[in-house]
């Protein structure tokens, strides 16, 4: 990373960062009740996500850090409107966040109990052992549906493993995603969304009861949840499918300690090498290198997703007006057919080649870039509100549930998706059905234990 000038006014931005990160430090810390990663909560893993992804990049473009996406910001004012809303944003979250807590009269270290609490099982009944069987048994029907519809010449895995060109495994993934030939819902909910889902429930009944029965089936549902999460040789969804079976111990009530994450943080450091390696054909050099490489790529490439938002959608096309948000509040609300994600959006502006060979997909950024691509100003404005209620209020329902494995894999899955999506684009926050229906499924799953409990199965 080339040197920064330290000008007064790069002087200045770098003063003011780092006042407002002590003070959102301070917010934050009363807003989660603790900041601890060995004792995450929603709340307080926001705080790191927009530390590390938002706040630290966007500053660093701010100076004027150089990087491969700079030839895309015409306009400086989107660099330094972008890096002052991302701090705006690290103080208002927590105060929203500590009002609500006022208001509903909640004590955030309520988390710090929970932790500690017994997950219930019930040893003597099938019920729980019958009902995650049939689940398994649909979301694994579910992948090999996927995987057989995609095909084995077009499947990315295999032409991985058999040395395909990165340029073509590059197409091969697009079209594994974006034109997969069966049905989407299949694909999408009862394959990516749910096995995984499925697969920490078993894991947590595995780890209470220790039974080979227990064993058997999370070992199947953990290589079928690998095979989806890796479908398409995205990186991201199979490191954060293993960094979730932390997250999943945490509130279980396991204790984690800086080893652990030292050990989890080194596995996925590995992992996330020799899958650039193997994918894109670099070598190792350039990936250990601040220049380029994974480093590069979560520091400064997920940041300028944002800045690109504000670039795009202020100088070179119109708001999208709600054309983002799923298409029954598309048609009901905003009067529009069709889904229109700013992320497909950036990445036609900036990279049409790239689209038009199959070889790209998205450029997401920080949720406020989603929310100003469709709604301009206010759009930034409801959405630093309504983000952090939407934490609250998560937190406040799943801390007041009875403990069990259904209950702690919902919260973790929770957890885990708000944190994930911060990054990710605004309109899953607004309405996401894939998290409706895994949070049905879980209530399904429940009420259908009930039923067998009381018949005495």
């Amino acid at each position: 990373m080339p040197a920064i000038s330290l000008s007064l006014i790069n002087l200045s931005i770098i003063f003011v960062t780092l006042i407002v990160v002590a003070l959102g430090t301070l917010l934050f810390y009363r807003a989660a009740g603790n900041l601890s990663p060995m004792t995450i909560s929603p709340i307080s893993g926001a705080y790191y996500i927009l530390l590390l992804l938002s706040v630290f990049g966007l500053t660093l473009f701010a100076v004027g850090v150089n990087h491969h996406t700079v030839r895309y910001m015409r306009h400086g004012d989107s660099k330094q409107i972008a890096w002052l809303t991302s701090l705006v944003l690290f103080i208002v979250f927590p105060i929203v966040i500590i009002g609500l807590n006022k208001l509903f009269k909640f004590d955030p270290n309520i988390h710090q109990g929970y932790l500690a609490k017994e997950t219930i099982t019930y040893p003597d009944s099938n019920a729980e052992f019958i009902t995650v069987l049939i689940a398994a048994v649909v979301v694994i029907a579910a992948v090999i549906y996927t995987y057989g519809m995609i095909g084995i010449e077009n499947s990315p895995i295999y032409n991985m493993i058999i040395g395909t060109p990165s340029e073509e495994l590059s197409r091969l993934r697009t079209m594994a995603e974006m034109e997969f030939p069966g049905n989407q819902y299949i694909k999408n909910i009862f394959g990516i969304a749910l096995t995984p889902f499925v697969s920490f429930i078993a894991f947590l009944y595995m780890r209470k009861t220790k039974e080979t029965r227990w064993i058997v089936l999370f070992v199947l549902l953990f290589i079928f949840s690998n095979l989806i999460a890796f479908y398409n040789l995205q990186k991201a969804p199979i490191i954060v499918y293993w960094g979730t079976f932390l997250v999943l111990l945490m509130y279980y009530g396991d204790r984690i300690k800086p080893l652990h994450l030292m050990i989890v943080g080194a596995v996925a450091a590995v992992a996330i090498l020799a899958m650039y390696t193997i994918i894109v054909d670099a070598p190792i050099s350039s990936l250990l290198s601040i220049n380029e490489g994974p480093l590069n790529r979560i520091l400064l490439t997920t940041p300028s997703g944002y800045i690109l938002h504000i670039e795009v959608f202020t100088y070179r096309v119109p708001f999208l007006n709600g054309a983002s948000m799923p298409n029954p509040l598309n048609r009901m609300v905003f009067g529009q057919d069709g889904v229109m994600r700013s992320g497909r959006m950036i990445m036609e502006t900036i990279n049409f080649l790239g689209i038009r060979q199959g070889t790209t997909g998205v450029y997401n950024g920080l949720f406020l870039g989603e929310a100003y691509a469709n709604f301009g100003k206010w759009g930034l404005f409801f959405s630093m509100l309504h983000i952090p209620a939407m934490f609250f209020l998560i937190n406040f329902i799943f801390l007041k549930l009875e403990k069990n494995p259904i209950t702690v894999a919902l919260y973790t899955y929770f957890t885990v998706n708000l944190l994930m999506t911060i990054n990710g684009g605004y309109a899953d926050y607004v309405f996401s059905i894939i998290w409706i229906l895994v949070a049905l499924t879980a209530l399904a799953m429940w009420l259908f234990m009930t039923i067998l409990r009381k018949l005495k199965v």
